[in-house]
């Protein structure tokens, strides 16, 4: 997850939006927050389920 998440991160443009959606490869990844940060970007998480 952590490849991905912080390739995600990357991508974003100014004002984006992270939405995650379940995870695959466990409950924990690292996250460059001056990179959100710097970026004025917001995440959000959320699950499938109930």
């Amino acid at each position: 997850m952590d490849h991905y998440l912080q390739s995600n991160v990357h991508s974003l443009a100014p004002d984006g939006r992270l939405v995650i959606i379940g995870v695959q490869n466990g409950l924990e990844g690292e996250l460059n927050l001056a990179e959100l940060l710097f970026k004025r970007a917001s995440a959000f998480g959320t699950t499938c389920g109930h």
